[in-house]
C-alpha cells in the first residue's frame, strides 16, 4: 500500500516545484514597531491554531551583531538594525535538520521575516523570532500575489489573500482609526 501511495504521489506531483510556503501579514520597516504598533498588534491575540501570530517582513535590516549558539550550532542570537532602531532577535534552526546556522557578518544586510516573543534573556522584554532571511530585494507594491491594504495611519500595511479578511475588517476588530 505505501509503495502504490508513494508512486501515485510522485506521479501526480511530477513536474511541480514543491517548497515551503510562509505566508506574511504584513511588510513593515522594523523603524516603524513602536509600542503603539505593537500593543494593537497584541489586541489581537490570543494567537493558535485559529488565529495564528502575525508574520512581518521587515526590508533591507543590518545584521548589528550576530552569534551562533546551541550546542550543536545551529541557532543565531542576532541584533538587527533599521537606522537608528536595533531588535534583538533569535533564530532556531534556520536551515533546518540540525544543519549548521547560516553564516552571517555584522554590517550584512537582510530581508528577514518574523513573528515577536518574549526575550528570556532580557527580564520579558520582546524580542523579535526569526522564521527566515534572504538577500535584501527591492520593496514591491504587491509580495508574492499578496494584495496591500492600509491597515493604520501612521503606515502599517497589512498584506491579506483574496477571500480572507480585509484591511479595514481587521482596523475595526482591533478599533484603528481609518
Amino acid at each position: 500500500l505505501k509503495a502504490a501511495l508513494v508512486g501515485c504521489a510522485a506521479e501526480a506531483l511530477s513536474g511541480l516545484e514543491l517548497a515551503p510556503v510562509l505566508d506574511i501579514d504584513a511588510a513593515v520597516p522594523l523603524h516603524r514597531l513602536d509600542g503603539r504598533v505593537i500593543k494593537q498588534i497584541f489586541r489581537m491575540a490570543p494567537f493558535g491554531e485559529g488565529n495564528p501570530e502575525p508574520t512581518f517582513l521587515s526590508r533591507d535590516l543590518e545584521v548589528a551583531d550576530v552569534k551562533v549558539i546551541g550546542s550543536d550550532g545551529t541557532h543565531l542570537r542576532l541584533r538587527l538594525k533599521d537606522g537608528k532602531v536595533t531588535w534583538s532577535a533569535i533564530a532556531f534552526g534556520l536551515n533546518g535538520n540540525g544543519n549548521p546556522a547560516p553564516e552571517l557578518m555584522p554590517g550584512q544586510r537582510l530581508d528577514v521575516v518574523y513573528t515577536f516573543s518574549q526575550d528570556r534573556m532580557a527580564n520579558g522584554g520582546l524580542e523579535l523570532r526569526v522564521l527566515d532571511i534572504a538577500p535584501p530585494e527591492p520593496q514591491t507594491r504587491e509580495e508574492a500575489g499578496l494584495k496591500i491594504g492600509l491597515l493604520s495611519d501612521i503606515g502599517l500595511k497589512f498584506l491579506y489573500y483574496a477571500g480572507s479578511a480585509t484591511g479595514m475588517q481587521v482596523a475595526q476588530e482591533v478599533r484603528l482609526p481609518w
